[in-house]
């Protein structure tokens, strides 16, 4: 089963986003924090990571930095109250979708779908399926 990160800091929101991703068919991992969020990414495999902006330790807008740094990386979800002003500081290479709180949760189920459709695509044409052993060429 494909796993999904859910990194917001309100309790009650990150409950309803896993809910929402586990009706979706993912396997849902959480974190309360943008520091967690990259712990979490860095040992796991992500098809999708949905990220609030405004956490504690480290921001949304940090770990979308981090993110743009690796090369195999989530597709990634935002959710945000923030406004517009906020928006062209996310990395369009990073971001696939933004939804704005108060969201519709059919509109987030469909978002996660379309996006875990697009991703696994995106494995297929890099080859992702084939297992490289250290030492050996490609």
């Amino acid at each position: 089963m494909e796993k999904v990160l859910i990194a917001d800091d309100d309790p009650a929101l990150r409950g309803l986003l896993r809910l929402v991703a586990r009706r979706a068919g993912f396997e849902v991992d959480v974190a309360s924090n943008g520091s967690e969020a990259l712990e979490k990414i860095r040992d796991n495999e992500y098809l999708i990571a949905v990220i609030d902006l405004m956490m504690p330790r480290v921001s949304g807008y940090e770990v979308i930095e981090r993110l743009a740094e690796m090369d195999r990386r989530p597709g990634v979800v935002v959710v945000t109250a923030m406004n517009d002003a906020h928006i062209p500081r996310l990395n369009s290479e990073v971001v696939q979708s933004i939804l704005r709180k108060p969201f519709d949760i059919e509109m987030l189920s469909a978002v996660l779908t379309e996006l875990a459709e697009t991703m696994r695509a995106r494995k297929q044409s890099r080859g992702d399926n084939v297992v490289n052993f250290p030492g050996q060429a490609c």
